[in-house]
């Protein structure tokens, strides 16, 4: 896991941002698939991908703190891969005038058949909630102290 802590972040900048040129495709011939369907493991492409998660919590004074961190065990797969990503917050008083705002987000890649993207779903759901009323609960024990 690793935490970075910002300094008050400077006045946005207005008008409208470049736009990014469109990626090249990379194509290639097709490997040849012998009569039993079998392909050699040398041409089979392999893709993995981890879950990430990020916590940010912004106070009025501007500052800014990041938290970031891998989720569960990395995805292989050799066929395309979906990614599901959930984002929730919540802005708790402090004080009178005084807030915390937070945002925990959750990416996880998943296999792009849709059982499997709403099962992936349903579990990014769980994990961001329990990690907001996790985050909530400490806020409100820093309160009452």
């Amino acid at each position: 896991m690793t935490v970075t802590v910002k300094p008050k972040a400077p006045a946005p900048v207005t008008g409208h941002p470049p736009k990014a040129k469109p990626k090249a495709l990379k194509t290639g011939p097709a490997p040849s698939i012998p009569e039993d369907g079998t392909l050699p493991i040398s041409d089979v492409q392999l893709t993995a991908k981890q879950g990430s998660a990020s916590v940010t919590k912004s106070y009025k004074d501007g500052t800014v703190i990041e938290s970031h961190e891998d989720v569960g065990p990395p995805v292989v797969a050799s066929a395309p891969m979906a990614n599901v990503g959930l984002s929730m917050g919540m802005t708790k008083t402090l004080a009178q005038y005084e807030n915390v705002k937070f945002q925990v987000s959750l990416y996880l890649p998943c296999a792009s058949d849709p059982e499997e993207i709403n099962a992936t779903f349903e579990a990014a759901k769980e994990w961001v909630s329990e990690r907001v009323e996790q985050i909530a609960q400490e806020i409100q024990d820093q309160i009452d102290q």
